[in-house]
């Protein structure tokens, strides 16, 4: 029994005294070096990756926003156009008709939902008749400039609070736009355009069509309107077309930072080169961070959480590559926007000459004016520079 107890002592040490090994050395010498697999993470901060960025003024079509603007701050201008349908009873169309119909007041009520600029800022606008048909799927910059308009003044008696807008509007120009209804041949009913004035320090922000916001948030005309010995009645129009504009220009910009700035709009394009990560490597992951400058940004009471990244075919003449899809840098509890470019950086290894960088630009592109202001290349602290972390496997 004693022998069978020491063999069992000696085959227990035995089995410990392995097992302190470690786990994948055992048959480590057995796996040729062509077949060893690796995994490396390597960032452009660390290795200095060569970085180039650029900002500009690019199009943007705006007919699609959920917001409307109307308003002047720093560099930029907003106009603003809104058209009514005026759809109304048959008990209104007879007076019409015949004549009979009396307006005795209308007004247009706006609630503001977004703004940028100090609340107690001077804010004012004139407010023109459109004479010709418009659309907001196809109108542009170069639509406003060529906008046919009345030249009287159509409001009166302006008030303004910071959660609505209300002002009269000339009766004969909506009564005019009420019989047009009944009369396809002489329609006229092509909305207004609003336009601010020299002295406003703030821009203001509406539901649009497409916000899908209750009725009540929506801008509203109401009418009051009577048929002598039949009724009084107010009636209220809701918008059937909408679309603001945003004239500026390219703000200064801290030579070592880039911007991106909505609906005027200004897009940055940014550059990296990857060559330092060896070819013939499979991409695991690439992360971008971007690190915002907050002294450098002008934000409203509404601010974009996210920025939006296209990958590009061609930089030259900014065209984009739609066979690859946007990315998105969300902002992170540190203010940073960090996102995933993993495909973009895969193809950019995989075919060198395909690198033209990427294109960036704020997450509410067409419903704010807000300025985000991002270190760029030549950031006086390393650790701000924008940073692409690539993990990559390799085989020996």
């Amino acid at each position: 029994m004693n022998y069978i107890r020491i063999l069992l002592a000696l085959l227990s040490v035995y089995f410990f005294v392995g097992c302190e090994d470690e786990p994948n050395s055992l048959g480590d010498n057995l796996i040729p070096d062509k077949d060893r697999i690796g995994v490396i993470t390597i960032n452009s901060t660390e290795q200095n990756f060569e970085l180039k960025h650029s900002s500009y003024i690019d199009t943007l079509q705006l007919g699609s926003a959920n917001r409307v603007l109307l308003g002047k701050y720093r560099n930029v201008n907003s106009s603003m156009l809104i058209k009514f349908l005026l759809n109304y009873s048959s008990s209104i169309t007879t007076p019409l008709q015949n004549e009979t119909l009396i307006l005795h007041k209308s007004w247009i009520d706006l609630k503001p939902s977004y703004l940028i600029g100090e609340e107690s800022a001077q804010f004012d606008f004139e407010l023109k008749e459109i004479l010709k048909n418009w659309s907001s799927l196809s109108f542009s910059k170069d639509s406003l400039n060529a906008l046919l308009t009345g030249n009287s003044e159509l409001s009166s008696n302006k008030l303004f609070t910071d959660s609505l807008i209300s002002f009269d509007i000339d009766n004969q120009t909506v009564l005019k736009w009420m019989k047009s209804q009944i009369n396809a041949t002489d329609y006229q009913n092509y909305g207004l355009l609003f336009t601010p004035t020299a002295g406003t320090d703030k821009v203001l922000g509406f539901p649009a069509l497409t916000s899908f916001s209750e009725d009540a948030s929506l801008p509203r005309l109401s009418v009051i309107v009577e048929d002598p010995g039949n009724f009084i009645d107010t009636l209220s129009f809701l918008p059937s077309a909408d679309i603001h504009v945003v004239n500026g220009n390219l703000p200064a910009i801290d030579g070592n930072n880039f911007i991106v700035q909505g609906s005027l709009p200004v897009h940055s394009n940014l550059w990296i080169d990857v060559s330092k990560v060896p070819s013939g490597v499979v991409i695991n992951e690439a992360k971008l961070t971007l690190f915002e400058d907050t002294l450098g940004s002008v934000k409203g009471n509404i601010a974009a959480d996210s920025v939006l990244v296209y990958l590009y075919e061609d930089s030259t003449v900014r065209k984009l590559d739609v066979n690859f899809a946007q990315g998105t840098l969300l902002r992170n509890s540190s203010g940073e926007f960090t996102g995933y470019i993993t495909s973009y950086v895969q193809k950019w290894l995989e075919k060198p000459e395909s690198n033209h960088g990427i294109q960036i630009r704020i997450g509410d592109n067409n419903r704010t004016v807000n300025l985000y202001s991002f270190y760029g290349s030549n950031a006086l602290v390393q650790d701000k520079k924008p940073k692409l972390q690539i993990t990559y496997t390799y085989h020996n």
